[in-house]
């Protein structure tokens, strides 16, 4: 068996005393050999910033003894802006985040002289205020003719929120891929929309005078993935026709709410 020095992290000065090793528990140890990994428990996402979440480690060492103090320290990075952690300087603690988005968050382990760093993130918010938060700056985020649902900020005449309901970006103007065929009694109306947005619904609605709108009969949807992506797709409603005016016109549109 090889020799394995007691505890590493003593000054040099005590390692040539014979107090200080012991024989290694496996043949061909490495004497002095100190391995430590942090074991980090923590939400991938919470929903509301009115929400905590709960952070914890686990120190898993090889080579160290039961005496040998951990120091830890919990911090954060790239972030939308500064969360308050309770207990910063334990190994269990909560965090509260200001406002929605990505944040980065980091934890620093000192076990004796030797470090363990790591490094994760947490999202905050329901997919909408995520979207929000990874095409708008903090402070675009504070001005509601920018980031708010019914903005334009590309005045591309659709809004924020159709933007994010139809798969678009809010800084570029876009136009939608709209189809309109007419039959006797019906109308298909074709366009393009992510193939899962949780929490979107969306209707159409008809009008006489585009003052008064009402909610148009689908009374068919169709829904079909494309090919080189499947994060879109085709749909395709049949809209029951609304009783035209005199001059034989009517108007119908698509509306997107999110649900709260």
């Amino acid at each position: 068996k090889s020799l394995q020095i007691i505890n590493p992290l003593l000054p040099n000065t005590d390692w040539g005393k014979r107090s200080s090793w012991r024989a290694s528990e496996e043949d061909g140890g490495s004497p002095g050999t100190v391995v430590i990994s942090c074991e980090i428990d923590y939400p991938d996402r919470i929903e509301s910033i009115a929400d905590v979440a709960t952070l914890s480690v686990t120190i898993t060492d090889e080579g160290l003894p039961a005496s040998v103090p951990a120091t830890f320290l919990w911090s954060y990075a790239a972030s939308p802006a500064a969360p308050v952690f309770s207990s910063p300087m334990e190994a269990d603690t909560t965090v509260q985040f200001p406002q929605d988005g990505v944040y980065t968050l980091s934890l620093l382990c000192t076990v004796g002289e030797i470090n363990c760093h790591s490094s994760f993130s947490i999202a905050v918010g329901d997919d909408y205020s995520l979207w929000l938060s990874n095409h708008f700056t903090t402070d675009e985020m504070q001005i509601p003719n920018i980031f708010g649902e019914s903005a334009d900020p590309d005045g591309d005449a659709l809004t924020n929120l159709l933007e994010y309901a139809l798969g678009l970006a809010p800084r570029s103007p876009d136009v939608i891929d709209f189809d309109i065929q007419l039959s006797e009694d019906q109308t298909y109306l074709s366009y393009t929309r992510p193939s899962s947005l949780p929490g979107v619904t969306y209707n159409f609605e008809s009008s006489l005078d585009l003052k008064e709108w009402q909610i148009a009969e689908t009374i068919t949807e169709s829904s079909e993935s494309f090919p080189d992506d499947s994060t879109k797709s085709r749909i395709t409603a049949m809209v029951s026709r609304p009783q035209p005016d005199t001059m034989g016109r009517y108007f119908l549109r698509l509306t997107v709410r999110r649900q709260r």
